[in-house]
């Protein structure tokens, strides 16, 4: 009962020290109050104690000869004092929330502590709720005070506690009750950010971003309003307004690791290698251990061609955490791209081991060990993965594979039509390209033909399909379109000196 109560305490105090750092003046004026309230809080808690310790002091007093005492070692010797929780990084969407005007929230916030009013208590109640993370319950008691008095602070915290729980609609709907009931710049931006947080989930980033872009409006000096408009322009696929808000989080907020790494990751996308690796080596200068910036700099690695740096990047990460999925997927990756067929056998067994049977892991083993030949064990591993695989897909296109290599070739076509049921455009578009090959390797050209087009439809242009319809175009009789084919491959990619001319018996 006194850990919870404390426990929120703590929870309010580090959210409230990690907004201190980079608030405004007027903003740290706001979360001062609300820090000599906790204290408030604090002294009445102690004075309650105090009253509590008197009242069972005189109990014990009058009746303790009738009452055995206590062992000293069940409570002393035990007792340790209530640690501080951990600070938890606030949500990028927390700040304005707290940073309500004085003309509306001062008799909130002055009341807010007062447990002798029904109403201030259901709002206290619902913010120590919402700090616990239990946004359900932070919504009823919140539903308690709006239903009592309303007022634009507790309507937030309640859209907020919503859009935590997933109830988007009744998010929107207080959002809107917000707006109309008061014309405060930073009630409004709050609300903004709210409802930008509600799109997002609902997969409506371009709603999301006109939210955002009116709170940079309002505060354009306010960083984290440019990280969020940068991840809703990601998410909108639209990299060079992303590259645009987050290069001004950063340059606000130069030490900001988030910010820095979700840039790197845009330099990534954009396919700009050098500056990907330039601003991840910077943001690793602050935290040289940083999981997320190592597994970032491992993947940009890869990315670029460097096996070997790759290679280091990703032991240093297993020495940071001996269990990373990502590290071990990596490493396999590069090995298999290096021909090191066994050492990547290796690192996926060593996944497997440290996972207890880590799905993933299990099919990547796999389609080594088709790659290696042995498709027993291969078809095996497929077959374990499948059941809580991610990329399901990628299991039923290895498992065709080892069925037609057996001979089963009604097996085979059944597998990947099943993989073929991928709804993701690139995991289809390889199970198209898959199962064409395999017909093409049964002489049925028309129909790997019809699977090729299909794939090729499915996504940019690719040298591996545009050189598999050539050779259908070239054992077809249609030369002149094989040649076309052909030159496409050429001019996507395709290695000259790998690639056959389309008058040729075999295609890469």
């Amino acid at each position: 009962m006194f850990e919870q109560g404390f426990a929120t305490l703590f929870r309010a105090v580090d959210r409230i020290q990690a907004q201190m750092e980079t608030a405004d003046p007027g903003l740290r004026r706001y979360l001062l109050e609300e820090l000599l309230c906790i204290q408030q809080l604090g002294e009445r808690c102690i004075d309650g104690w105090m009253t509590l310790d008197e009242k069972i002091a005189e109990l014990v007093e009058m009746y303790g000869s009738d009452v055995p005492k206590a062992e000293e070692s069940e409570w002393s010797a035990d007792f340790k004092p209530l640690e501080a929780h951990q600070s938890t990084s606030p949500s990028r969407t927390d700040a304005t929330l707290s940073a309500a005007p004085n003309a509306e929230k001062d008799d909130w916030m002055e009341a807010a502590f007062d447990l002798s009013n029904p109403v201030t208590l259901a709002f206290r109640k619902g913010l120590a709720y919402y700090d616990l993370y239990m946004y359900s319950n932070a919504a009823d008691s919140l539903e308690q005070a709006v239903a009592r008095e309303d007022n634009p602070l507790v309507r937030l915290y309640l859209a907020a506690s919503y859009t935590a729980a997933e109830r988007y609609p009744e998010a929107l709907e207080q959002i809107e009750r917000v707006r109309n009931r008061t014309a405060e710049p930073l009630f409004l931006a709050g609300a903004d950010e709210l409802e930008a947080l509600a799109w997002l989930k609902l997969g409506d980033p371009a709603r999301a971003v006109a939210c955002l872009r009116r709170v940079a409006d309002c505060l354009p000096k306010y960083p984290d309003v440019w990280f969020n408009l940068g991840v809703a322009h990601i998410l909108h696929q639209k990299l060079d307004e992303a590259l645009d808000a987050l290069n001004r989080a950063v340059q606000m907020n130069p030490n900001d690791i988030e910010s820095l790494r979700l840039l790197g990751y845009v330099h990534l996308r954009r396919e700009d290698h050098e500056a990907a690796l330039f601003v991840c080596q910077q943001a690793l200068e602050g935290q040289p251990l940083n999981p997320s910036l190592l597994e970032l700099l491992a993947v940009i690695q890869r990315a670029a061609g460097q096996w070997s740096a790759c290679i280091r990047t990703c032991r240093k990460l297993l020495d940071v955490n001996p269990t990373s999925g990502p590290a071990h997927t990596l490493l396999a990756w590069v090995y298999m791209r290096m021909g090191d067929l066994p050492r990547a056998a290796t690192v996926l067994k060593r996944r497997i081991t440290l996972g207890k049977d880590c799905p993933d892991a299990l099919l990547q083993l796999g389609l080594v060990h088709l790659m290696q030949g042995d498709v027993e064990r291969a078809e095996a591993e497929l077959a374990r993965s499948l059941a809580h695989v991610h990329h399901r897909s990628l299991a039923w296109m290895g498992l065709g594979r080892c069925s037609a290599l057996q001979g089963r070739m009604n097996q085979a076509r059944t597998r990947y039509l099943r993989a073929m049921r991928e709804t993701r455009k690139p995991l289809r578009r390889l199970a198209m390209y898959s199962y064409a090959r395999l017909l093409m390797e049964l002489g049925q050209y028309e129909q790997a033909e019809s699977y090729l087009k299909g794939a090729a439809l499915l996504g940019r242009p690719n040298a591996a399909v545009y050189l598999s319809l050539a050779e259908c175009a070239r054992v077809l009789g249609r030369v002149s379109e094989a040649e076309r084919l052909h030159q496409k491959a050429l001019n996507f990619g395709a290695d000259p000196k790998r690639v056959p001319s389309a008058q040729g018996s075999e295609s890469s």
